[in-house]
């Protein structure tokens, strides 16, 4: 409002007032006022939003220290602190401040706060007003302007500040001033005053309280653990107290328990205790045969790991695999390619292990591995699927291809293969006489069964005899300078590279005969009285040393007596007559046990005679199968002296065979068919008592006894037969012996008749 207007009035004694001048200090005082309010506001304000800001602080500082609060609810606690101040703000400051303060209001205000003003101020006001604007109606000019003039004189006197509540602007201010200085005094001094400003201001996910207890997943990088499919997973993590801690104190804040939570990725979830390693810091749980993705978290103490997600892949695998020896070079063998079914390999020193496969993912690095001493890089193709290594076995142990993929994944558990690495030995002969005894005829085959093994494949086997006057002859670790080269059958059928040999040879003496017509004959390199050995001999393809043949090894020495066919005759004669008397012993036996159990009772009969009879029958069975076996003896012991015959030429091979049909042929089907048929038969009527079981059992033993007679009659004819031929052999002897003594003195008669001259050896050729 202007007062350039308003009239200089004079007051009397007093003179003139000037009352623009006074209106003006009266507006400029109550301008004033008007900012003194506004200051005051401002300050309470202030102090609103720092004494909240502190208790907000405390607040979440306490709760959020202590049980670290999730981002949720700390967006919750930020909201309803924001609201409270904003209605708290809104309501004392921000609409008193908006509020529209005239002069009047504000004289009203001053005369509210001083009393004894009485409406002097506001009356003033309104005359001054009212003069300027003319609006007397009545009432005293004079009057009006004494009120004017004096509100110049109190205006001096006036403290408009006193209009306001000095003990609220006084505490607003303190509580400004007290609460800013605690905010930045805490901001300085506290060190985790940023930390709580990221996670109850900002609101931070990811900034957390520092902890006592670290928590630290092994092998995690990034928050990723990768690791393969389908296995059991460990997980394990190291525990660690602060260095912050006092050491003496670091032991109390170490945690007892460590619990693992962990989120499957398709639904599923749990919480586990972790199994402490004694004396490492360190715990672990184990997922078994983990197949789907899984996050998990470790926590124990105020320790709380990272958040950890599992990445499953697939470990590297061998789709195609192709394993391939190769042979030290003197072998001379061809590569062998292993079948995938193999579980173990013998292999030679100095061979070659050969790999050649491919990957179901792409590899990094790739080796042959032997053992846990012995491993060889494997070439990776270009295409990083596919390899190809050697390697040179050592020492035995066990074989597999080791692989790594991008992830540093290995190959899964795969089969290996035992490797056993040995040297090239001498080969192993073993030979088994076959029908032939420690006699033998000049003119005799012998058969061996022979087996030849070498590990790595025989070059070369030979047979080799001897003869002398002495049974030693044969003796030594090889075949000795009396030895020779002999001829077998069945050795043609050899073939060098073979691991194994396994056929039944023959060394015949006939080819060897000079003079078959006379055995003794000197031209005979075999004849009566001497002693014949033979030796088998066999060489690999390791030529160590730069021998000229292979390592070697020689059979056992077998020795026989050579003699006259009729002293042979005569010993079969004698174990042929053994082998009929211990057979006739037991046709009586037969016989016996069949008459015993047709005089038998009903084995039904009741009492101790019951038993007793049931007690024979069992007895007669048992009996007639050790007969069985016996007997089976028996047949073997015949072939044995048939084949001798056959074998030394003492018969044609029609008439043994004859023989053999008529004598162990039989004797082979009584021991194995009719004698435990008739010993169940037996044995099965002692349990029922049927007389149709009974009468069987007889009908059996009577045949069984037929049979064993027919069989007991050839005996004694080949014995006949034997006796005969020794004797015509002998006759033949006889008569070849009586020959040369005819000869020798008919040659001393002409000798005496030329008058002892020896006759001309030419001519003694010529005859």
């Amino acid at each position: 409002m202007t007062t350039t207007n308003l009239p200089q009035i004079q007051t009397g004694r007093s003179g003139h007032v000037d009352r623009a001048a006074t209106e003006a200090s009266f507006r400029a005082s109550l301008t004033g006022l008007r900012a003194h309010v506004r200051q005051a506001l401002f300050v309470e304000g202030i102090a609103i939003l720092s004494w909240a800001f502190l208790a907000y602080f405390a607040f979440t500082l306490t709760f959020d220290r202590l049980f670290r609060l999730e981002q949720p609810v700390r967006i919750f606690l930020l909201a309803g602190a924001l609201a409270w101040v904003f209605v708290r703000f809104y309501r004392q400051v921000l609409v008193p401040f908006n509020t529209t303060l005239d002069d009047r209001e504000l004289a009203l205000a001053m005369e509210r706060s001083h009393p004894g003003l009485g409406q002097r101020l506001i009356s003033a006001m309104d005359f001054l007003e009212a003069i300027r604007a003319g609006r007397i109606y009545g009432a005293s000019r004079e009057l009006m302007l004494c009120s004017v003039d004096e509100l110049a004189a109190l205006l001096p006197t006036l403290d408009f500040g006193t209009s306001l509540v000095r003990d609220r602007v006084r505490q607003n201010n303190r509580v400004a001033v007290v609460c800013l200085s605690a905010i930045v005094v805490i901001g300085l001094v506290y060190p985790g005053f940023s930390t709580w400003a990221w996670r109850n201001v900002l609101l931070s996910s990811t900034v957390d309280w520092p902890r006592y207890v670290q928590i630290q997943v092994l092998g995690e990088k990034d928050g990723e653990l990768v690791l393969p499919r389908g296995d059991d997973i460990t997980v394990e993590v190291a525990v660690s107290v602060s260095s912050e801690v006092p050491e003496a104190e670091r032991e109390d804040y170490m945690p007892d328990r460590v619990q693992l939570s962990y989120w499957f990725e398709r639904g599923g979830s749990g919480t586990e205790t972790m199994v402490e390693n004694t004396g490492e810091g360190t715990f672990s749980y184990t997922f078994p045969s983990l197949l789907q993705s899984v996050e998990f978290e470790a926590h124990g103490g105020d320790g709380l790991s990272r958040l950890i997600k599992v990445r499953l892949v697939d470990r590297p695998l061998l789709e195609k695999h192709k394993l391939t020896l190769h042979y030290p070079p003197y072998m001379a063998r061809k590569p062998r390619v292993i079948d995938p079914e193999v579980l173990d390999l013998i292999v030679p020193k100095g061979a070659v292990l050969e790999v050649e496969a491919r990957s179901n993912k792409q590899l990094v690095a790739a080796s042959l591995v032997l053992g846990e001493q012995q491993e060889a890089p494997a070439e990776i193709g270009e295409n990083q699927q596919s390899l190809h290594g050697k390697l040179s076995p050592l020492s035995t142990g066990l074989f597999h291809v080791r692989l790594k993929d991008e992830h540093g994944l290995g190959e899964g558990n795969v089969e290996k293969l035992l490797v056993k690495v040995v040297p090239d030995k001498a080969p192993k002969l073993g030979i088994r006489l076959r029908g032939i005894g420690a006699k033998i005829t000049p003119q005799a085959m012998i058969p061996m069964d022979l087996n030849v093994r070498d590990d790595f494949g025989l070059s070369e086997i030979g047979m080799f005899w001897g003869a002398g006057a002495s049974a030693s002859i044969g003796g030594g670790n090889d075949v000795g300078k009396d030895f020779q080269t002999g001829r077998a059958s069945g050795l043609d059928d050899f073939e060098p590279g073979i691991e194994e040999f396994q056929r039944r040879i023959r060394f015949d003496l006939l080819p060897m005969l000079v003079d078959s017509q006379d055995l003794v004959s000197t031209k005979n390199p075999v004849r009566p009285g001497m002693f014949l050995s033979l030796r088998l001999k066999a060489w690999d393809n390791n030529r160590a040393g730069g021998a000229e043949k292979g390592q070697w090894a020689v059979s056992e020495s077998y020795t026989f007596k050579v003699v006259e066919p009729t002293e042979l005759l005569a010993e079969l004669i004698r174990r042929q007559r053994e082998q009929r008397l211990e057979f006739e012993k037991h046709v009586e036996d037969h016989k016996r046990d069949m008459g015993d159990f047709s005089s038998l009772d009903d084995p039904r009969a009741g009492g101790e005679r019951g038993r007793k009879i049931k007690g024979k029958i069992s007895s007669l069975a048992r009996h007639e199968r050790y007969l069985a076996r016996s007997v089976k003896t028996i047949g073997i012991r015949y072939a044995d002296i048939i084949d001798e015959m056959r074998n030394n030429r003492l018969e044609k091979v029609g008439t043994l065979n004859k023989l053999k049909s008529h004598i162990v042929d039989p004797l082979e089907e009584l021991s194995s068919n009719w004698m435990p048929d008739l010993a169940r038969r037996v044995a099965q009527y002692g349990r029922s008592g049927s007389q149709d079981e009974r009468e069987a059992a007889s009908k059996l033993y009577g045949e069984v006894y037929r049979r064993m007679m027919r069989v007991l009659n050839q005996m004694k004819k080949l014995e006949s037969f034997t006796e005969i031929l020794s004797r015509l052999k002998e006759v033949i002897r006889i008569e070849d012996d009586a020959k040369k003594a005819t000869e020798k003195k008919l040659k001393e008669s002409l000798e005496d008749l030329f008058g002892g001259d020896e006759p001309d050896k030419s001519e003694e050729k010529k005859n």
